[in-house]
């Protein structure tokens, strides 16, 4: 089994420390085409079928760094409208015999703006299309989602 040290920090300390590790990393990586069949979905093009879903990347800090390992897209958030914190309290552990993790993070959100700058700044060739998940605010009410 490969030594993955992470695993002897708490949970909530592996979790702010691997945007660090993933940076590192790619200061060293280039990007890694992975050989797999490219697809077509409602006119974008993939280079490969498999990505990073959201929460991964909450606030697009790391999107050339996931690029680096050949994924065929990237989705960054949840991000909300205005900055928010996360739930109070123990919000991510882990549960050591099924091997899982949990987590009621929340949204965490630096807030759209700077998402949008940050996702503005991203070198190109951009090497696979940059998706965006969406989250109303805590203080937005449910029949305001839509508007606010």
């Amino acid at each position: 089994m490969p030594f993955r040290p992470w695993l002897y920090f708490p949970a909530s300390v592996s979790h702010r420390l691997a945007p660090l590790g993933l940076s590192a990393m790619g200061l060293f990586r280039t990007y890694q085409k992975i050989e797999c069949r490219p697809l077509t979905w409602r006119g974008l093009k993939f280079s490969n079928p498999l990505g990073l879903a959201a929460g991964a990347d909450k606030n697009a800090r790391n999107v050339s760094d996931w690029w680096t390992f050949g994924l065929g897209f990237v989705e960054v958030g949840t991000v909300t409208l205005a900055a928010q914190k996360g739930n109070p309290g123990k919000v991510i552990d882990r549960i050591g015999r099924q091997g899982a993790v949990w987590n009621k993070l929340g949204f965490p959100s630096e807030g759209s703006e700077e998402v949008l700058k940050r996702l503005q700044r991203l070198p190109a060739p951009r090497y696979t299309p940059v998706f965006v998940n969406i989250g109303k605010n805590r203080s937005t009410a449910n029949e305001n989602a839509a508007s606010e």
